[in-house]
Protein backbone atom coordinates (compact mmCIF):
# COMPACT_ATOMS: atom_id res chain seq x y z
CA UNK A 1 0.00 0.00 0.00
CA UNK A 2 2.84 2.43 1.01
CA UNK A 3 4.75 1.83 -2.58
CA UNK A 4 1.13 2.18 -4.23
CA UNK A 5 0.90 5.48 -2.76
CA UNK A 6 4.17 6.61 -3.03
CA UNK A 7 3.85 6.29 -6.90
CA UNK A 8 0.72 8.02 -6.68
CA UNK A 9 1.94 10.77 -5.09
CA UNK A 10 5.20 10.99 -7.49
CA UNK A 11 2.84 10.80 -10.08
CA UNK A 12 1.26 13.62 -9.09
CA UNK A 13 4.25 15.76 -8.45
CA UNK A 14 5.35 14.93 -11.74
CA UNK A 15 2.15 16.05 -13.76
CA UNK A 16 2.24 19.46 -11.43
CA UNK A 17 5.80 19.53 -12.65
CA UNK A 18 5.68 19.17 -16.02
CA UNK A 19 2.36 21.36 -16.40
CA UNK A 20 4.13 24.36 -14.31
CA UNK A 21 6.93 24.59 -16.66
CA UNK A 22 5.01 24.27 -20.01
CA UNK A 23 2.54 27.14 -19.15
CA UNK A 24 4.78 29.21 -17.62
CA UNK A 25 7.32 28.52 -20.54
CA UNK A 26 4.42 29.54 -22.98
CA UNK A 27 3.53 32.80 -20.93
CA UNK A 28 7.13 33.82 -21.23
CA UNK A 29 7.79 33.23 -24.28
CA UNK A 30 5.10 35.90 -25.10
CA UNK A 31 6.89 38.37 -22.89
CA UNK A 32 4.10 37.87 -19.84
CA UNK A 33 5.13 37.32 -15.95
CA UNK A 34 3.61 34.04 -14.74
CA UNK A 35 3.44 35.97 -11.50
CA UNK A 36 1.47 39.08 -13.86
CA UNK A 37 -0.80 36.78 -15.39
CA UNK A 38 -1.81 34.11 -12.76
CA UNK A 39 -1.12 35.03 -9.40
CA UNK A 40 -3.78 33.63 -8.22
CA UNK A 41 -2.66 29.60 -9.30
CA UNK A 42 0.80 30.67 -7.69
CA UNK A 43 -1.51 30.40 -4.76
CA UNK A 44 -3.22 27.20 -5.59
CA UNK A 45 -0.16 25.40 -6.71
CA UNK A 46 1.07 26.38 -2.94
CA UNK A 47 -1.84 25.22 -1.19
CA UNK A 48 -1.59 21.53 -3.53
CA UNK A 49 2.07 20.92 -2.36
CA UNK A 50 1.00 21.67 1.41
CA UNK A 51 -1.88 19.36 0.71
CA UNK A 52 1.07 17.00 -0.81
CA UNK A 53 3.10 17.27 2.67
CA UNK A 54 0.09 16.43 4.83
CA UNK A 55 -0.87 13.76 3.23
CA UNK A 56 2.56 12.25 3.44
CA UNK A 57 2.29 13.35 7.24
CA UNK A 58 -1.03 10.22 7.42
CA UNK A 59 0.67 7.90 4.69
CA UNK A 60 4.72 8.60 4.87
CA UNK A 61 7.09 7.79 1.58
CA UNK A 62 8.02 4.12 0.70
CA UNK A 63 10.79 3.15 3.20
CA UNK A 64 12.37 1.25 1.05
CA UNK A 65 13.41 4.32 -1.40
CA UNK A 66 14.98 6.93 -0.30
CA UNK A 67 12.82 8.68 2.67
CA UNK A 68 12.65 11.82 1.69
CA UNK A 69 12.58 11.49 -2.06
CA UNK A 70 9.27 13.63 -2.41
CA UNK A 71 9.90 16.05 0.12
CA UNK A 72 13.15 16.72 -2.17
CA UNK A 73 11.40 16.50 -5.37
CA UNK A 74 9.32 19.29 -3.69
CA UNK A 75 12.02 21.34 -2.95
CA UNK A 76 13.59 21.11 -6.43
CA UNK A 77 10.13 22.44 -7.75
CA UNK A 78 10.52 25.24 -5.28
CA UNK A 79 14.17 26.54 -6.92
CA UNK A 80 12.68 26.72 -11.09
CA UNK A 81 13.06 30.01 -12.15
CA UNK A 82 9.26 29.98 -13.43
CA UNK A 83 8.08 30.59 -10.58
CA UNK A 84 8.93 34.08 -11.04
CA UNK A 85 10.47 37.05 -8.87
CA UNK A 86 7.11 38.70 -7.55
CA UNK A 87 5.99 38.97 -3.40
CA UNK A 88 3.03 36.38 -4.53
CA UNK A 89 5.77 34.03 -6.26
CA UNK A 90 7.89 34.68 -2.50
CA UNK A 91 5.19 34.14 -0.28
CA UNK A 92 3.95 30.75 -1.82
CA UNK A 93 7.53 29.24 -2.25
CA UNK A 94 7.86 30.35 1.61
CA UNK A 95 4.56 28.86 2.92
CA UNK A 96 5.70 25.70 0.85
CA UNK A 97 8.96 25.76 2.54
CA UNK A 98 7.26 26.15 6.10
CA UNK A 99 5.17 23.48 4.91
CA UNK A 100 8.26 21.26 4.61
CA UNK A 101 10.19 22.43 8.06
CA UNK A 102 6.90 21.25 10.13
CA UNK A 103 7.09 17.76 8.02
CA UNK A 104 10.41 16.78 8.37
CA UNK A 105 10.02 18.41 12.38
CA UNK A 106 7.42 15.70 12.91
CA UNK A 107 9.43 12.60 11.17
CA UNK A 108 11.69 10.60 13.71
Amino acid sequence: MIGEADSLVKATLESLDTNFTEDAKKISGVGIKIEARYESKLFEMGEVLQGVLGFLVILPSNPENSFFQIVEGILNFLQKEEWGSSKASFETQVNVLIACVRYLASQK
